[in-house]
């Protein structure tokens, strides 16, 4: 693809992680700024946000106050993908909308899309995007940030520089009320296949009712094809808690809170076997996980390497999430992959 000094970007659905201004450096809850759509396209040094799209009329009038007359507005993605020359597409709309809003970019032309997560909400429309995206040759990337984010990013690198030996089990914890089964657990499954390494082979889930909100918290084993086991926990029935545990043959690395540890065995001076722990040593100036990510688009679309969060990564986390359902719709039975299509 030809390169250019700038790109135009846009985005379609303002509320939130689409359209929020973030002036904070680093916020509470550990995010390097900026960490919304329309704010890391403003801050990127390669990008001119130069449109937006809603259908709500409110939001396009708050996108307006906020980010000033230089982006125009649409209610019609039609509308905008026809009239602007559009080389990066944010998608940030309703979770079940992602696919077919994706497919319509794919199809105008739109050679970068960066797509909230997660990246569908059905296996039959991560299969359309999945195919829409190879045909197309389009650079791809969901925004499970956390494959971006220094402190995961550090310990994955870790790790796969194998100073403690190849990984053996994953453990990822999602607690609180926003543990529900695709707005963040996408995020949790994609973690916890990133750690594995490897393509599923069976899943035995199990779903915690969903009580007052509309997605349970589904909980799940899950067999890797190079060995790896992992157990994907998530519950509403705990304060709100995340954290990750790779186990590896001569240590564990556990990332959460705001730094990554790293336990391993070694021979003391007495020359007896113990556990030794050190924090990996934390960065003083952070890259925010959406600037990285729009990093990794703009390298694929010039010719670099797939995209470390791309559309097969996107569809692994989908059929995580729809194998659980599927174990626990038939009483925690362990559900073998490939997955069947058309169920």
């Amino acid at each position: 693809m030809a390169r250019k000094d700038r790109y135009r970007a846009a985005v379609v659905g303002l509320r939130g992680i689409g359209a929020g201004a973030v002036k904070e450096t680093l916020s509470g809850n550990r995010r390097a700024a900026p960490h919304t759509h329309a704010s890391a396209h403003s801050a990127h040094e390669r990008i001119d946000l130069v449109a937006a799209c809603d259908l709500d009329g409110s939001l396009l009038d708050k996108f307006r106050d906020t980010w000033g007359e230089g982006p125009a507005l649409y209610d019609d993605l039609d509308a905008m993908l026809a009239t602007e020359d559009i080389d990066i597409l944010s998608i940030a709309t309703s979770d079940h909308t992602h696919a077919n809003l994706g497919i319509k970019a794919i199809v105008a032309g739109v050679p970068m899309i960066f797509c909230e997560k997660p990246m569908t909400t059905s296996l039959a429309d991560a299969d359309a995007l999945v195919k829409a995206v190879e045909d197309a040759g389009t650079a791809f990337s969901v925004d499970h940030t956390r494959r971006w984010d220094p402190f995961f990013r550090q310990a994955y690198d870790f790790i796969q520089s194998g100073r403690i030996g190849p990984v053996v089990r994953v453990v990822g914890t999602w607690g609180g009320t926003r543990a529900l089964e695709y707005r963040n657990g996408s995020h949790a499954v994609d973690a916890v296949n990133m750690y594995a390494g490897g393509s599923p082979q069976w899943v035995v889930g199990v779903h915690e009712p969903p009580g007052e909100w509309a997605e349970p918290a589904p909980s799940a084993l899950v067999q890797y094809d190079n060995g790896v086991l992992a157990f994907i926990n998530q519950t509403k029935a705990m304060p709100k808690f995340t954290e990750w545990q790779v186990f590896c043959e001569q240590g564990r690395v556990r990332i959460g809170g705001v730094h990554s540890t790293v336990e391993y065995a070694a021979t003391t001076p007495s020359g007896q076997e113990d556990w030794l722990e050190r924090q990996l040593p934390t960065q003083k100036v952070y890259r925010s996980a959406m600037l990285s990510s729009i990093d990794d688009l703009i390298r694929r679309h010039e010719g670099g390497p797939e995209t470390f969060a791309n559309v097969r990564t996107g569809l692994m986390a989908v059929e995580v999430i729809e194998a659980m359902r599927r174990s626990h719709d038939a009483g925690q039975a362990k559900v073998e992959f490939p997955l069947a299509r058309g169920v």
